[in-house]
């Protein structure tokens, strides 16, 4: 504990008893022993079982550590991903037999510093004071990425910033909040409205950290761009070195030594592999915010929709919402392409209007056949085609 605790961690020691179980999954990492009773490793397997297949686990973002006396950690290995690999955790396998990831969490194996390990294996025997940095720099590589490291310095920003968020929106306004609701036709709408402006203050402290961080900033691109030991990038049939990449990214294609034309290749040069849907998938998550089902999404200017029938093509809703909902406006047709894992390519096309058997009045999705998807997160303006133009300019797609 004291380790954890001269690094900043907070680290409580908790039984294994089901009644505390819900105290260990607010953790972040979790330590358990392999044979944690009775000299058995079944009990160890059980609270993997509790601890990782629930939904809300499955998706949470833990480190889940075994720390053993055990030297044949490749048996333990073994025997951890066959208890857990029929939970829908999208286990994956490790060469090394050390590290099982899953979904946006990560189980790895250390030896305790009296336990004799092969020489391939002699960095995962750790005495008790090295431990929580391996675990520390286990978690950090969890989120190693640029766009990881600017969504979690914005959610920092939140974290931290909270206070300020509570008093802009003070319950001294209340009374003020009261009568803006009662001028509302539909008075549940100024909920709606508030939490708008809570998401532009939440931007705002997101913004000024990501300013100061500078988690995507020019050292991190270098090292993003360093991390494989790469010394030539290959664009289209044009090659780069090291240094020559690192200005192409810091500087703009326009200062760099490629042509205009080369954008189509960018992604490729980088990841030295296939990016099939990549440049979509970013495009996608630039234009479209996602719509949860709570409260129902409501249908207007710049939502994606598509209807119950197999094979439907989404389209994009180009009406103005008025309070009274989207009548069966114009929508445009063949113009959002959503490929597998939800990434699109939206270009507007011909208008269309939604079949004559659907209801006249289209407010919430629930009401008519139509299934909301997504709404752009950019403003359109008076003209349908404007926004076309920035989708296709963030996609740099020919």
């Amino acid at each position: 504990m004291d380790a954890f605790s001269s690094l900043g961690v907070i680290c409580g020691v908790v039984g294994p008893t089901q009644s505390e179980m819900e105290a260990v999954r607010q953790a972040d990492i979790v330590v358990l022993d392999w044979l944690l009773r009775d000299g058995s490793s079944e009990y160890t397997l059980t609270l993997l079982r509790r601890l990782l297949t629930e939904e809300r686990d499955r998706n949470s973002l833990r480190l889940v550590a075994i720390y053993t006396g055990e030297a044949r950690l490749d048996g333990i290995h073994q025997a951890v991903f066959d208890e857990l690999k029929n939970n829908a955790l999208d286990l994956k396998e490790d060469g090394n037999k050390t590290t099982i990831p899953y979904r946006h969490g990560r189980l790895v194996l250390y030896a305790k510093s009296a336990v004799s390990l092969p020489t391939s294996l002699k960095d995962r025997s750790v005495t008790e004071e090295e431990l929580p940095d391996k675990l520390l720099d286990d978690f950090a590589s969890m989120t190693e990425g640029l766009l990881p490291g600017i969504a979690l310095t914005s959610l920092t920003a939140v974290r931290e910033g909270e206070h300020k968020i509570l008093d802009r929106f003070c319950g001294e306004l209340d009374p003020a909040f009261l009568a803006h609701m009662a001028c509302f036709p539909d008075p549940e709408e100024a909920e709606g409205q508030i939490v708008a402006h809570v998401a532009e203050e939440i931007r705002g402290l997101a913004d000024e950290t990501v300013a100061a961080v500078s988690p995507a900033g020019k050292r991190a691109v270098e090292s993003w761009i360093q991390r494989d030991g790469r010394t030539n990038f290959k664009f289209g049939d044009r090659e780069l070195n090291l240094q020559q990449t690192i200005t192409l990214v810091t500087k703009g294609l326009t200062a760099s030594d490629l042509a205009q034309s080369a954008f189509r290749n960018l992604s490729t040069g980088f990841a030295s592999c296939s990016v099939d849907g990549l440049d979509e998938q970013l495009a996608w998550i630039m234009s479209f915010r996602t719509v949860y089902n709570a409260p129902p999404p409501t249908l207007w200017l710049g939502s994606v929709v598509t209807t119950e029938e197999a094979g439907a093509h989404p389209v994009l809703c180009r009406e103005n919402k008025s309070f009274s909902g989207v009548t069966r406006g114009a929508f445009c047709r063949e113009n959002v392409g959503v490929s597998r894992g939800g990434s699109a390519a939206a270009s507007l096309g011909p208008a269309h209007r939604p079949p004559s058997s659907g209801r006249s009045s289209i407010h919430h999705a629930t009401m008519v056949r139509f299934s909301i998807l997504a709404t752009t997160s950019w403003p359109i303006r008076n003209s349908v085609h404007r926004p076309s133009r920035r989708v296709s300019a963030r996609m740099r797609i020919g």
